[in-house]
């Protein structure tokens, strides 16, 4: 056989002993060893007897069990013994125990001896259940026992017989329990005439019991995080018993170690021998996704073989990885999966096999073990399974499982988030006040998470209400920072809650829940739905627009890229006078009911994702269009001072309010928006204005229109509307027949020419704006206005030959203000001209 060999230190024994170069001294931990235990400074015992029901045996020599009979019916013996386990070290594995009990010859009475007179004097040893005291105990107060793990012991061989009784089950229930070592009873199997059992007790100097207990050293589950790199003594990783053999130095191997200055080789000076190296217990459910990483060094021409191998809690042992033969002068590193779906998750023991070849040349190294956590790009717990999370010892209370409400009313959710569990901590007596539970999640590694939150939902409701934290750890729970809190009842529902992580990428984490109940029962905390995953990111294009996110706290770096569950959230958003030129990305913004973005730079917006928006506000602005065809909600917009020369609002039925001014628009259809109340389209190139499906308005600004002269109003509000727009320009008609009036240079009679494809008839008002127009036929209106329009052209009328115009009120000739413009006229080319007003 061969050993594996490490460095200047003993700890365990297997089929290889660890060797960490420079002092080489073989490994023997976890050895075998045998102890003995007599007398009565380790063993308390004695008899009962059922006729003496308050006699005390405990100084008797004797220790027996019988039926016996005495005064005229039958008489019971019992033993009780208590062995002092103390020596063994608490957590040994117990592989042989044995007590021999001996008869002194000098019993001669049939009774005091061993013996079957008329019935078998088969014994059981029962473990006992409660406490009691050498020099007290008697029939009537003896201790109870129970049946399960006791030991049968048959019939005596002969009347002074050697017996020796394997009590290894019991002796590890004691060494695993010491506060409830209470010993043994020995006791007839059938307690009828006539049958005996007499061995000598601890008192006797001469055949008293004697306890042999066999133990392997603890099997130590290791501290974590679980990491060997053989620099310290002991080592955790052993040889097991088998690795007798001694080693001796080789012509191969390292030079040094990969890390520190020690490390662990296998040397194997017969050849042809197989060593193992072996980890103390590890609990995998504490990492997600699990690795074993560790460093090789296979370097001879008679290397053979290494492999590593899991044995799960039930012992069955899973091949994970092995690799043969020479792999040069040279430590190799390498990361092994242990999270396969066969292997489960809970203890497990890994072991390093290596087999050497036939010669010398043969030594296998190891160093730098660790268990690692896999990256993962997410992780999810929903606690269906209780998976990987865990409660931390040493609290007052612990997290529980649950499904449905929690047992106690006006506290605590009445189902889980998702799925049919959750966890939470129960405040009800004697759990208050300020009672602490911590839940604790496996190692994590986000190294693959590119923009890592923690995501989870909290229920905290109930007047007795506490608090809730969730710690973060760097360095596996050495030290942990709060990186979130709240207090206090937060009603009877569910609320979700995102942590940015982001700080931590590219680390190994540790992170849990500290939870502290209240000063009442109605105080219970639950958790559900938890994951940490990346988010999605929205990009932002402008500088300016990111820095306003930042100030209202949306943002917190500048990187062009904001959090999509940040932004999808808000309902209101002020980004005003803040100098943006480009909201790219304001789609993702999908639950805005507000947005003020007034005062910028912008010249294109695009709101079509926005449908939920209610108030927009753009004045101040470069803007020249808008889509608004999917915001249908809309109740209030500004976009004054802006570049528009149109605006459909043809499907914002709830609109109410309505400002445009200083802008370029030449109409405005508002047939739709038959709730308006307000509107403000003050100083643009409208020409006319039809208010007449507008019942309910009750405030109009439309000054500031040169060309604006037809005001078309409904017909039953027009002394509202005459109270309500004392802005409108005085010269301005506002009646329920609008005037008609010239666009296009032609002649009078051609229908094209006029903006509704009617020629003026004889109630008309007509207006004519910088255009010529020819009368050639005979032509009667209301009135008649020739002026210049707004670029300086001047207005005429020509009245031809054959031409009559007759005006029922008045002409008006508007003269210009544009210096050098010509001025308005109106020309008879022998037509005829009749006014019948006073103008």
């Amino acid at each position: 056989m061969m050993n594996w060999i490490c460095k200047s230190y003993r700890y365990v024994q297997s089929v290889l002993v660890i060797v960490c170069c420079l002092v080489f001294i073989s490994l023997e931990g976890n050895a075998q060893t045998t102890i003995t235990i007599s007398g009565t400074s380790a063993i308390d015992d004695t008899y009962l007897r059922s006729t003496k029901p308050t006699s005390n045996y405990g100084s008797s020599l004797v220790f027996k069990a019988a039926t016996w009979t005495a005064e005229g019916g039958s008489d019971y013996f019992r033993s009780l013994m208590r062995i002092d386990c103390s020596a063994v070290p608490e957590g040994s594995v117990i592989t042989n125990a044995t007590i021999t009990f001996r008869t002194d010859p000098s019993w001669t009475y049939v009774y005091a001896h061993n013996s079957s007179y008329t019935s078998s004097n088969e014994v059981y040893l029962e473990k006992i259940t409660s406490a009691w005291g050498e020099t007290s105990v008697t029939w009537n107060n003896q201790p109870s026992t129970t049946t399960s793990g006791r030991v049968f012991v048959p019939e005596s061989t002969s009347q002074y017989e050697t017996r020796v009784i394997n009590i290894t089950g019991l002796v590890q229930d004691f060494v695993n329990n010491p506060t409830t070592n209470f010993g043994f009873m020995m006791k007839m199997v059938n307690e009828t005439t006539y049958c005996a059992r007499n061995y000598g007790s601890s008192e006797h100097t001469s055949y008293a019991p004697v306890v042999s207990i066999t133990y392997s050293d603890p099997i130590l589950e290791a501290a974590f995080p679980y990491a060997e790199n053989f620099e310290s003594t002991p080592a955790t990783w052993w040889n097991p018993a088998s690795n007798q053999v001694e080693w001796v130095s080789g012509a191969t191997g390292p030079m040094v170690a990969p890390e520190g200055s020690k490390y662990c080789y296998m040397e194997a000076p017969d050849g042809n021998q197989t060593g193992e190296l072996i980890s103390p217990e590890y609990n995998l459910s504490l990492y997600s996704s699990p690795k074993l990483k560790f460093s090789y060094h296979m370097y001879g021409a008679d290397i053979g073989s290494l492999e590593l191998v899991l044995t799960n809690e039930e012992g069955e042992p899973f091949s994970m990885w092995s690799i043969e033969g020479d792999q040069g002068n040279s430590w190799k590193s390498v990361e092994v999966d242990l999270d396969v779906n066969f292997l489960g998750h809970g203890i497990v023991t890994l072991s390093f096999i290596g087999t050497a070849g036939s010669g010398d040349m043969s030594y296998i190294a190891i160093d730098a073990i660790e268990v690692i956590s896999s990256p993962q790009e997410s992780y999810s717990y929903t606690f269906e399974n209780h998976e990987y999370w865990h409660n931390v010892g040493g609290q007052s209370i612990s997290w529980q499982d649950r499904s449905g409400s929690t047992p106690s009313e006006n506290t605590g959710p009445s189902s889980a988030y998702e799925g049919s569990r959750y966890v939470y901590l129960e405040a009800s007596s004697p759990n208050y006040p300020s009672k602490v539970g911590i839940y604790e999640s496996p190692v994590l590694n986000l190294s693959n998470i590119s923009h890592p939150f923690f995501i989870f939902h909290y229920h905290m409701y109930g007047a007795n209400m506490g608090t809730l934290k969730v710690d973060v750890s760097t360095n596996y729970g050495n030290s942990w920072t709060t990186i979130w809190s709240i207090s206090g009842d937060q009603g009877d529902a569910w609320h979700e809650k995102y942590l940015d992580l982001t700080s931590y990428k590219n680390t190994t984490v540790l992170i849990r829940y500290h939870g502290t109940t209240g000063d009442g029962y109605a105080g219970d905390i639950a958790i559900d739905d938890v994951s940490i995953t990346t988010q999605e990111v929205v990009a932002i294009f402008d500088e300016n627009f990111e820095q306003a996110l930042i100030d209202l706290g949306y943002d917190n770096v500048h990187d062009g890229l904001v959090y999509k569950h940040v932004v999808k959230e808000l309902t209101t958003l002020d980004v005003s006078n803040k100098n943006i030129a480009n909201m790219e990305g304001i789609q993702e913004f999908t639950s805005l009911t507000s947005l003020n973005a007034s005062f910028n730079q912008l010249a294109a917006l695009d709101l079509t994702a926005n449908t939920l928006l209610e108030d927009l506000n753009l004045a101040g602005n470069q803007l020249a269009t808008l889509d608004l065809s999917n915001n249908i909600s809309l109740t209030t917009i500004d976009v004054d001072d802006n570049q528009f020369t149109e605006i459909d609002l043809s499907g914002l039925t709830s609109l109410l309010s309505f400002s445009c001014s200083h802008n370029q628009l030449q109409e405005l259809n508002l047939a739709s928006n038959s709730f308006l109340t307000g509107l403000d389209c003050s100083d643009n190139q409208l020409i006319k204005l039809d208010i007449s499906m507008l019942p309910n308005l009750t405030s109009l600004n439309a000054t500031g229109h040169d060309l604006l002269l037809c005001l078309t109003i409904y017909e039953d509000q027009e002394l509202n509307i005459e109270n309500a727009v004392g802005s409108i320009d005085p010269a301005s008609e506002y009646n329920t027949v609008c005037p008609v009036y010239s666009l296009a240079d032609g002649n009078w009679e051609d229908a094209s020419i006029w903006p509704d494809g009617v020629a003026p008839g004889v109630n008309d008002k007509v207006r004519i704006v910088g255009n010529t127009v020819t009368i050639s036929n005979t032509v009667y209106c209301q009135s008649l206005k020739v002026e210049q329009g707004i670029t300086g052209k001047k207005g005429q009328l020509l009245i031809s030959d054959g031409g009559y115009l007759e005006l029922r009120d008045y002409l008006k000739v508007v003269e210009g203000d544009f210096p050098g413009s010509e001025k308005s006229k109106v020309v008879l080319q022998g037509g005829h001209l009749k006014v019948l007003g006073d103008e």
